[in-house]
C-alpha cells in the first residue's frame, strides 16, 4: 500500500543563506522498540482499520527522539506541530471509496506540565503541490491540503500511552480520493507539553518518497520527504489508521480480507444482532464478540464452505450500551469490525 506520513515543523534557523524551500538536513536521535499491545494486536485488527492489520504483522513499532528533547514523529523539539499519514485509494481491500468514522493513532510518549492541552485529528484530500530544491533543480510533490473533517479535540490526558487512542469523526467523511490522516497537536507546542508517535522499524518496505514532511521557514512552508530531512531515519510507517464505516454494507458488497468478508446489522444494536460472514476457502470460523476492555462476550466456532454465507444471530440485550468488536478468524486470518450497541 502506497502510504505518505507528514510531520509540521518550524526550523527558521539557517535556512536564510541557502535561499527559499530548501532543507537543512537533520540527524534522529536515539530510537527504542515498543511492542504492539496484545489487546490492540489481537482484537482490533479490522479491515475496517486501514493497513492496522499490516502493521501487526511487523511484531513491533520503534520510537524515534529527534536529539534535542522532542520526538521525530510528534513534538520536534517542542516546534512539531501536526503529522499525518496519507492513503492512496483503490489499495487497501480494492475499496475505491468509503467513509471514514474516525482515526486510532499509537503514542508511547507524553510529558505534561500545562493544564488542558488538546489535541485533534483532521482528513484532509491529497490534492495539493509542494515545491523545494536548489534553484534550478526543484521538484514538485503531491501534499494534503482540502480539509474533509475534523474530530472533537481530546486533552493529552486522555490520550493513552499503553494502548492505542481513538479519536471520533462525528460527521463522517466520504472519500474517493486520496488523502492523508492529520494529527494537529499545535496546542502542546504552545504550552509547552510533548507527544511522541510510534513508526513502524526501518526498511518496512516503503519507498523513501512515501514519507513526507512538512518544512516551516520564517518564509515559507513547503512539504518534502521525510528521508530528505531526517538523514538515516529509513523507509518508515507512522501509527496512525483512518477507520472505516462500513458497517451498513451487505456482506455480498464487501471484498475478502484476511480470507473473510462481514457485515454486522443493524449496527446499532439494541436486542439483536446479525453477524453475516463467508470464508474465501473452507474454514473452520471462529466468532468473537469482543467488549472495548478485550473481555470476550460471545464465541462460536462454525464449519464453513468456501463462499458460503454463514449468519449468526446475538442477543446484545443484555450488554451494556457502547462499542464491541466482533472477530471472524481461523489461525492467523482475522477481521474485525466495531458493533455498537444502545
Amino acid at each position: 500500500m502506497k502510504k505518505i506520513y507528514l510531520s509540521i515543523l518550524t526550523l527558521a534557523t539557517g535556512l536564510t543563506a541557502y535561499g527559499q524551500n530548501v532543507i537543512v538536513p537533520q540527524t534522529a536521535g536515539n530510537n527504542k522498540s515498543v511492542s504492539i499491545p496484545h489487546h490492540e494486536a489481537t482484537v482490533r485488527t479490522p479491515t475496517d482499520t486501514c493497513d492496522l492489520a499490516q502493521y501487526a504483522s511487523f511484531g513491533a513499532g520503534t520510537i524515534y527522539s529527534d536529539g534535542s528533547g522532542g520526538y521525530v514523529f510528534g513534538t520536534s523539539g517542542g516546534q512539531s506541530k501536526q503529522s499525518a499519514q496519507a492513503y492512496t485509494m483503490g489499495f487497501f481491500n480494492g475499496y475505491t471509496q468509503y467513509s471514514i468514522e474516525g482515526v486510532l493513532v499509537w503514542a508511547v510518549r507524553k510529558n505534561q506540565t500545562s493544564t488542558g492541552s488538546t489535541l485533534f485529528a483532521e482528513i484532509r484530500a491529497m490534492d495539493g503541490t509542494s515545491t523545494y530544491g536548489p534553484t534550478g533543480t526543484e521538484f514538485t510533490i503531491t501534499c494534503p491540503s482540502t480539509l474533509l473533517g475534523t474530530s472533537p479535540t481530546i486533552t493529552l490526558a486522555a490520550v493513552d500511552t499503553t494502548n492505542f487512542t481513538y479519536l471520533p469523526i462525528p460527521s463522517h467523511v466520504f472519500v474517493n480520493q486520496n488523502y492523508a490522516v492529520v494529527i494537529d497537536y499545535s496546542d502542546l507546542v504552545t504550552k509547552g507539553d510533548t507527544i511522541g508517535f510510534v513508526c513502524s522499524g526501518a526498511g518496512a518496505a516503503y519507498s523513501p518518497n512515501d514519507a513526507l514532511y512538512l518544512y516551516h521557514t520564517a518564509s515559507s512552508d513547503f512539504w518534502t520527504t521525510y528521508n530528505d530531512v531526517y538523514t538515516g531515519l529509513g523507509d518508515v510507517m507512522i501509527a496512525y489508521w483512518s477507520v472505516l464505516d462500513n458497517a451498513g454494507l451487505n456482506v455480498e458488497d464487501n471484498m475478502y480480507g484476511h480470507g473473510f468478508k462481514m457485515s454486522v446489522y443493524p449496527n446499532p444494536a439494541s436486542d439483536n444482532a446479525t453477524i453475516s460472514f463467508a470464508a474465501e476457502n473452507n474454514a473452520n470460523a471462529t466468532v468473537t464478540v469482543y467488549n472495548s476492555a478485550g473481555k470476550t462476550m460471545f464465541t462460536q466456532t462454525n464449519s464453513v464452505a468456501a463462499g458460503v454465507v454463514k449468519n449468526i444471530t446475538v442477543n446484545t440485550s443484555n450488554l451494556a450500551p457502547g462499542a464491541y468488536f466482533v472477530s471472524v478468524n481461523e489461525g492467523d486470518n482475522r477481521i474485525t469490525k466495531k458493533l455498537m450497541v444502545k
